[in-house]
């Protein structure tokens, strides 16, 4: 896993284009029902309004 991390700070390979959903813990179940229905590949569930510096669940 820190190899793959490195990978990704090092900009060889690309996560983020994986992320097709960011949403607000309020909006924890909607994460849920868009992964059940196959309408995301990857969403992102933050704690804060903003990207950046957030601590975030994948699911």
């Amino acid at each position: 896993m820190p190899k793959i991390v490195d990978w990704y700070m090092e900009k060889k390979i690309n996560i983020d284009g994986l992320i097709t959903h960011v949403l607000p813990l309020e909006r924890i179940n909607e994460a849920f029902d868009l992964m059940h229905e196959g309408k995301s590949i990857r969403s992102v569930v933050s704690f804060y309004t903003s990207r950046a510096g957030a601590v975030i669940l994948r699911i």
